[in-house]
């Protein structure tokens, strides 16, 4: 059967995000770059449990939010857009769920959902002015 263009760009998505074939170079970038921003939010948590400059702090707080910023962007692609490429004969409503409930997307939500939550008046007190002024120092 032909595929239409959104069906190849919808495939071409997963085969990025997912774990790259040889020969496929978007594939093999997209790993190592999700690879490096792990193993640098890995460093930065272990720095910020020693005494490091404001200049430091600041600079560390940046790259969460810029990671925080991009995983959900990971999980969004895999889970509405290319999820039945992962779950392929369960329908569109039913592979959404699937990769919602998947290991994989669960684990996601438990290493970004920390920073979300900082943003939430009921865990901060009473703005979110608490959350970047703690953080970026606004």
């Amino acid at each position: 059967l032909m595929k239409s263009s959104y069906q190849r760009a919808k495939q071409r998505i997963f085969q990025v995000l997912e774990k790259g074939e040889k020969g496929d170079l978007a594939s093999i970038i997209c790993d190592g770059l999700l690879t490096a921003l792990i193993l640098i939010n890995v460093v930065s948590v272990f720095m910020e449990t020693f005494r490091i400059s404001p200049a430091t702090r600041r600079l560390l707080a940046l790259i969460e939010t810029v990671s925080v910023i991009i995983f959900p962007y990971t999980t969004l692609f895999r889970s509405l857009w290319s999820s039945t490429c992962i779950y392929p004969g369960a329908g569109r409503i039913k592979a959404r769920v699937c990769y919602v409930f998947s290991g994989m997307a669960l684990i996601d939500l438990l290493a970004i959902l920390p920073f979300y939550l900082t943003f939430s008046p009921w865990i901060c007190g009473y703005s979110v002015s608490c959350a970047c002024s703690a953080c970026l120092g606004f």
